[in-house]
């Protein structure tokens, strides 16, 4: 499973328009952003204790393995939710200090 999918935020501005016949909401699009996750390598230490075990013979099963793979990639996956939140808190308290902020 990879991460590295990027999310697409897109901002838009509704309004009315009288001129047009129906409903008369127009959207506008105002900003696009793209999120992308980048992988940050493993710190030194979990790496040289991984390669320890496998040098004394302390290996795991496939099944352990997959599993440690799966509760890896839904931390990561946990992570990177948590950091797009704040991103977009961030992004919406600086939003409202503008001055066309109403």
């Amino acid at each position: 499973r990879t991460l590295n999918i990027p999310l697409r935020l897109d901002i838009f501005y509704e309004y009315s328009d009288d001129t047009t016949n129906g409903s008369g909401v127009q959207r506008e699009l105002l900003e696009r952003w793209c999120i992308d996750y980048k992988n940050v390598n493993m710190p030194l230490a979990s790496s040289s204790s991984s390669s320890s075990k496998v040098m004394t013979g302390a290996t795991k099963s496939s099944s352990s393995l997959m599993n440690n793979n799966i509760n890896s990639s839904v931390s990561q996956l946990r992570l990177v939710c948590k950091r797009i939140v704040v991103l977009l808190r961030n992004l919406h308290c600086a939003t409202r200090l503008l001055p066309a902020y109403r």
